[in-house]
């Protein structure tokens, strides 16, 4: 048997030339390829929703190695799946026939030899998270990683993130070109979590006239369909809408527009809504609209801006359907207290909005709608610095508490009684958190401080009793006191918890003590 081989022959001046040799088995010199064919080999994964990944692969053996087959989904900062990614969903398949239940989309055996595809309900895997802006399928990832097949076993989809600030109504003319300062850093601030694009969206000159909020969400919604188009096709454009006040507005009619006309990209993106202290120049939004300090110039302002407001006719703010997440904070916090506007008024946001959100209530002294420390102030500092990677901020308005019950005490649907003239109570606050208990005695309207504590700076836990308080009805309430910036010592937020009623009876059972009786928990007494 002859083959064709590549010989050089070299010498001095002469050229290589093919030559025909014989083969001699077992002098040849050979290199070989091995080839690793792993049991199942991913090709690829999409989404239609941002609700689901659409993955496909082959299986390549007839009987897997494996009793069962799991396919591992994973936000990461690349295409590689390493230890450092995040699951974000999951699916097992028997690889046995008997008790054979998973099928593919094509209604075919999920691990029969041959090509798949099939759709996993993930919601989370597409939250908003610039810094891994990959979603991973992997074969098997317990052993996948540095497996020989390890990148057959993967597969990869990259999602684009945009970021939208959207100033609110009534802007400075100073701010006509750059917008606000808040705004500027904010949009710097996003950029460096790793959003790929940020929209600062400037509309100062239109704000100062009453009912142009109306034409910029179009204009917004336009823009941000041009930047979706202008990437790959393949990649989903995920769209994180941030808006103040007025702008809140002007970005619900974007998200709107989105929904009747917008770029198949991202259509199956993931859109998230933030509103800091939402409010629509209207005044049929809400019936908690501000707060107007009790003068004059308090009373010119309050006419002032009823006036903006009744020529605006703004839409409220709202969230569309096609939201997938929305977080709205916000603040009632009293004039006095705002340290804005001169101290003539504060505005609040409009609160609740129409569609489904959480809400986060940053009603505190010093944080106000847009004065020295606004609402939009307190989420740059607490909460964008974690938008990075999807982290959680520490959530300032955690509040809970209840009578703790001692022997002797009494709790009942309506109200508790406790035998000792130092009530105690416990529950859970924001991590390090200054918890005070206040009581009023029933007749009275004087509220006292009777016990502070702090709470435990892990796990937020607090437990504290009352001073010794006479017999007799006292409403209790709860104040928790966290600090907003360590650059503002003054400003904090402060939720507020009522507790009920309780009966005092302290000195009474104390008393009877004495006399040799006893009380029981359903009040009454008898002798030992």
């Amino acid at each position: 048997m002859r083959h064709q081989v590549i010989a050089k022959e070299a010498g001095k001046g002469s050229r290589a030339r093919l030559s025909v040799c014989p083969r001699v088995e077992g002098l040849e010199a050979r290199l070989v390829l091995s080839t690793v064919v792993p049991e199942v080999a991913m090709t690829s994964v999409t989404t239609n929703d941002s609700q689901s990944v659409v993955f496909e692969y082959d299986v390549n053996s007839p009987s897997l190695s494996t009793p069962r087959l799991q396919f591992g989904v994973y936000r990461s900062a690349d295409a590689v799946f390493d230890a450092d990614d995040r699951p974000v969903g999951s699916l097992s398949i028997a690889t046995t026939s008997v008790g054979q239940s998973n099928h593919d989309d094509a209604l075919a055996p999920s691990t029969a030899v041959g090509h798949h595809r099939q759709t996993l309900a993930t919601p989370d895997a597409f939250k908003i998270e610039p810094l891994r802006p990959y979603v991973l399928v992997v074969a098997n990832p317990s052993t996948a990683i540095g497996a020989a097949d390890a990148s057959a076993r993967t597969t990869s989809l990259h999602i684009r993130t945009i970021a939208v600030v959207t100033h609110g109504g009534i802007q400075a003319e100073a701010d006509d070109v750059t917008g606000p300062l808040w705004q500027v850093n904010m949009a710097r601030e996003l950029k460096a979590e790793g959003y790929d694009v940020v929209v600062k969206y400037v509309w100062s000159s239109q704000s100062r006239t009453p009912g142009n909020a109306d034409d910029q969400g179009p204009k917004l919604a336009k823009q941000l369909i041009k930047i979706a188009d202008n990437g790959p096709a393949s990649d989903p454009v995920s769209i994180h809408f941030i808006g103040h006040s007025e702008g809140a507005v002007v970005n619900t009619l974007a998200a709107q527009m989105l929904q009747r006309k917008q770029s198949p990209n991202i259509e199956r993106g993931y859109i998230k809504m933030t509103m800091l202290d939402p409010h629509s120049a209207n005044n049929s939004a809400s019936p908690h609209q501000y707060s107007i300090d009790n003068s004059f110039f308090g009373d010119i302002a309050r006419r002032s801006i009823n006036l903006f407001q009744w020529r605006a006719q703004d839409p409220y703010a709202s969230v569309p359907r096609n939201v997938d997440d929305a977080d709205v904070f916000w603040q009632h916090t009293n004039v006095e207290a705002a340290n804005t506007n001169h101290g003539l008024y504060n505005l609040w946001g409009q609160t609740p909005v129409t569609g489904k959100a959480r809400y986060y209530d940053l009603t505190g002294p010093g944080i106000s709608h847009g004065g020295d420390f606004g609402v939009q102030n307190w989420y740059r500092f607490n909460v964008v610095p974690n938008l990075g990677e999807g982290g959680e901020f520490i959530d300032p308005t955690v509040l809970t508490g209840s009578h703790t019950l001692d022997m002797g005490d009494v709790s009942t649907k309506w109200a508790s009684t406790a035998s000792t003239a130092t009530p105690a109570f416990s529950g859970t606050a924001t991590p390090g958190a200054r918890v005070t208990l206040a009581a009023v005695a029933s007749g009275s309207y004087g509220w006292k401080t009777v016990a502070e504590t702090r709470a435990d700076p892990e796990t937020g836990q607090w437990h504290m009793k009352s001073r010794p308080l006479l017999d007799g009805r006292y409403r209790f309430a709860l104040k928790s006191t966290v600090r907003s910036y360590d650059n503002y010592p003054n400003v904090a937020v402060t939720p507020r918890l009522r507790l009920g009623s309780i009966a005092v009876r302290g000195k009474t059972a104390a008393r009877l003590a004495q006399r040799g009786w006893t009380t029981y928990n359903n009040g009454d007494t008898a002798n030992r």
